[in-house]
């Protein structure tokens, strides 16, 4: 998430610097947050890593078997309708 959210912003013209940034940081302590636990965890003898690496293995064969086939367009008409937002339309902006 932290590396996606510069890119959706830049693709929608809202990236600032300071969003930059925050994101950057935040994917570097989060990446070594993993590496720091991984290296312990593997030092103390767990099991707990590999069962990870079996989860993740078996997640990118699903996803590298549902990339056969793209989606196609989804997501392409992506524009918010007064419908689609939380509450609806208010009462006062039913004509607007």
């Amino acid at each position: 998430m932290c590396l996606a959210a510069p890119v959706f912003l830049r693709r929608i013209g809202e990236l600032t610097p300071t969003t930059l940034v925050i994101s950057l940081v935040s994917a570097v302590a989060l990446l070594a947050a993993i590496v720091a636990f991984a290296v312990v965890d593997l030092a103390g003898g767990s099991p707990a890593m590999w069962v990870v690496a079996g989860i993740a293995a078996l997640c990118a064969v699903a996803i590298a078997w549902r990339l056969r086939r793209p989606l196609g367009q989804l997501g392409s008409y992506d524009v918010p309708v007064a419908d689609a937002v939380l509450g609806g339309v208010a009462p006062g902006d039913a004509g607007a």
